[in-house]
């Protein structure tokens, strides 16, 4: 429980889309949930690489969608 306190809410927040990304398209193939996951993932630190007035763009961000779709692809098996 310790651990999940110190993982900031932005990077918990990332993980959750990865996961509900994954979900919403692993119906059309598994691997189709973890494409869309890194595409939505790396395509939203794309958008905030190009508005930084008010965002930041973060590496950490896109493999924290990433794992999340990981993680689903992983339970699905």
């Amino acid at each position: 429980m310790n651990l999940l306190l110190k993982i900031p809410q932005d990077k918990l927040l990332h993980f959750i889309v990865g996961l509900f990304v994954y979900m919403a398209f692993h119906f059309i193939h598994p691997v189709a949930g973890l494409i869309a996951g890194l595409v939505i993932g790396v395509g939203k630190e794309v958008y905030d690489d190009f508005h930084k007035n008010k965002h930041t763009p973060d590496l950490d961000d896109a493999l924290a969608t990433l794992f999340g779709a990981c993680i689903g692809y992983i339970c699905g098996l």
